[in-house]
């Protein structure tokens, strides 16, 4: 009970702080909401981050699976990130799961953009008695098709690995095909993860709707 307290102070901060932002200077508040609807899933996606400085920034993601099947499965994050320059920001992180509670953790994000290509890596570490890595490229493509529709295509790949013993936790691949129109993406969709060491599969496919603010 006092673990789900702490975070709840937590999240109720990061968001008192989000919602004193967004009244002080709503242009640097940006993000997006998307779902997933998929053979064996509905997945929920929620990204906001906001400018609180020149220096500072804070992210924040509510990622929730809802497999037909079984229980839902959330995920939060929240980040506090510094722009050193040059695309690359160092960060100080929450991450709250149903499994493990409240997990800190440090790391770091690079965003480049080269030609329609934008590229974004984040590699994230554990603070907690088995420690563990996060590898975490995301790669999009946009292409203009005319003056109000665009193509484009993204890659994320997360890859968990144990610092200590050297085992593959587990890997995912989300993938999107589609249209983007005034802010709106959708189109399909491939959600692919492969857990343990013998990467045992998984998959929930289906189309996607998505919005930008």
């Amino acid at each position: 009970m006092t673990k789900i307290k702490r975070i709840l102070k937590l999240v109720s901060l990061a968001g008192a702080l989000l919602v004193s932002n967004v009244n002080s200077n709503a242009q640097s508040v940006k993000g997006s909401l998307e779902v997933l609807a998929g053979d064996k899933a509905v997945t929920t996606d929620l990204k906001v981050d906001t400018k609180l400085s020149d220096e500072f920034s804070l992210f924040a993601r509510n990622r929730v699976e809802n497999p037909y099947q079984k229980l839902s499965v959330p995920l939060t994050l929240i980040d506090l990130k510094y722009n050193a320059g040059s695309g690359f920001s160092p960060l100080v992180e929450g991450l709250f799961t149903q499994k493990d509670g409240a997990i800190p953790r440090v790391g770091f994000t690079y965003q480049t953009k080269v030609g329609a290509f934008n590229l974004a890596y984040l590699n994230i570490f554990d603070l907690k008695d088995n420690p563990s890595v996060d590898l975490h490229p995301i790669i999009s493509y946009s292409y203009r098709l005319n003056g109000r529709l665009n193509a484009f295509t993204q890659l994320e790949v997360l890859s968990n690995l144990s610092l200590q013993k050297g085992n593959h936790n587990f890997t995912s691949e989300r993938a999107r095909l589609g249209l983007e129109y005034k802010g709106f993406k959708f189109g399909v969709g491939a959600d692919l993860k492969q857990t343990g060491d013998k990467f045992k599969p998984s998959h929930n496919y289906g189309v996607f709707i998505s919005k930008n603010f």
